[in-house]
Formats: structure tokens, sequence, C-alpha cells
């Protein structure tokens, strides 16, 4: 897992100084003054919109949530693991909600069990600020990830493909098919883009000022083969594509300013032992 707490400080999985990809270690970057040791020892991370959620081997039974210097302690089970964000207590514990930094509420996704579980239920935000839940018009087994961008003050969600006839979710993404993503404001205004082919077939997609992110194998290379063939790729508006750095990338995370991308890359690849953290500015 990869956050950016601010423009000048990244956290992420680490085993020390300079060598992230381990994960018994928090470790922080700040690109001006270098990488310390945060925390050691941790069990279980996960990290998003500058807050972490971390359990230490030392105590099983303790987890903290909250951004570095402000952690608390809290329970485990309440953390989502989409946005690294608290359930809150009232949440109802059959549904699939996923908790929104908490001015912004929740969306409820559905039920978490039972026949119904498969059926593609309307997306609801849960704000506090209105007097009923409000319907996005999207579609719990068409979306997938959801990430909250400071510089934009929206929510990027990504899709997937959903079979409605045989009622599951299938990969990957058909590929004469434009691929949708959505913009979602706090108060649940829903915006479409569309990623046209061969740029449609990456898992996830990263917003920065200047396009999309994404990284794996370069969909133009006829025959191409993971991680022989991948990259990191900047997807313009104008639908043009840009290849930012060759080779095998994981655990992306995009600054608040919309400008630099951080992510652990295999320097050598396969070999995970070699994985280094890096940031890569886009912006001109």
């Amino acid at each position: 897992m990869t956050t950016w707490l601010s423009d000048e400080e990244v956290a992420f999985k680490g085993s020390g100084p300079g060598e992230p990809g381990h994960t018994s270690t928090i470790a922080i970057w700040n690109l001006a003054k270098g990488v310390r040791t945060y925390r050691e020892n941790v069990r279980t991370l996960c990290a998003a919109n500058g807050t972490l959620a971390y359990m230490l081997d030392v105590d099983e039974r303790t987890a903290f949530f909250g951004t570095p210097g402000q952690e608390a302690p809290i329970d485990y089970r309440r953390v989502s693991s989409v946005t690294c964000q608290l359930r809150t207590d009232e949440a109802d514990r059959d549904r699939d909600i996923v908790p929104l930094p908490s001015e912004h509420g929740s969306l409820d996704r559905g039920p978490l069990g039972g026949v119904q579980r498969m059926d593609n239920t309307p997306v609801r935000l849960l704000n506090k600020s209105a007097s009923s839940p409000i319907e996005i018009g999207l579609n719990h087994w068409d979306t997938a990830g959801i990430a909250h961008y400071a510089f934009k003050s929206a929510y990027l969600i990504n899709s997937q493909y959903y079979d409605p006839a045989r009622r599951m979710t299938s990969s990957p993404w058909p590929a004469g098919m434009p691929r949708p993503l959505w913009w979602m404001t706090p108060d649940g205004t829903v915006t479409r883009y569309q990623v046209t082919a061969p740029w449609n077939q990456f898992n996830e997609y990263f917003a920065t000022r200047e396009g999309f992110v994404a990284v794996g194998t370069d969909p133009r290379k006829s025959g191409a083969r993971f991680p022989r063939d991948a990259a990191v790729f900047l997807l313009r508006p104008d639908g043009s594509a840009e290849t930012l750095l060759q080779g095998e990338a994981h655990a992306v995370a995009i600054s608040p300013s919309g400008c630099a991308v951080a992510f652990v890359y295999v320097e050598a690849p396969g070999k995970y032992s070699s994985s280094r953290l890096k940031v890569l500015r886009v912006c001109s």
C-alpha cells in the first residue's frame, strides 16, 4: 500500500530506508529529507486518502487508525479495504457499506449475502446533509474501486464488466467496448468518461491533472507478455497516450495536487527483492 500524506510525503510498506515492498514496516519518504521508519512490526496495513490503518505483530488485538502522529486505537473490522476509512458504529453490517471521508458520508452498495447479493443493486450515497439516500445512477457490479482526488474535489469510480445473464463479473473487459469511468462529487452528481480501445484493458485507472495513469502490459504490442512488456502509462484527455516508464509497477498513489505519481517499481522484472519506490512528475 502507498498513500500521499501531502505533496511532499509518501507513506508505504517497507523494511527500512530505501527498501519498500516488505510488509513489516511503515516508512515515510519526505521528498526533500529522505526516508524514515515510522512503525515497525506491522502485520496488516491499509493506506488511502492520507490515512493509515494497521495492526502490530506484538499486539494482535489492537489496531490503529488516523493520519501519522494522530492514530487512535480502533476495531480493524470497521476499516474499509476499499477507501481505508472507518464504517460508522450504526452502519448496517448486512450491507456493503463503503465509508467515504466522514464529511461525505458513505456508499451503500447493497446486501452482503443471501440470494440478492449478485443482483446489480443501485448504489446509493448516504450523505448526512441529505434527508434520504441519493441514487447516483450506478449499479453495484458495474463499479469497482473508488478513490477521492483532492485536486478535483471528487471521487473516481472504476468499472468492471458484469454479465446480467450469468449474474457474474468477468475479466478481461470486452476488447471492442469502451470502458466507463465515473466522477462523483460529494453531493452525488456523477459524470461519465469513456476509455476506448486499446486502453480499456487495464484493471484500474488513477487520475492526475494531465490524464489517467494505468499500469500493466502494453496493449499496443501484439503478443505482449507480463512483466516483459509492462509499463506505466499516461492516458491524456485528447486520446493520446504516453509511456512514462517501462517496467513492472504496483501500489500506485497520486499526490493531492494531482501532479505526481508514486508507485512501487520492480527494477528486475519478476524479482520483488529489487522493488523500489519511485515518484514521477506529470504536470508541465
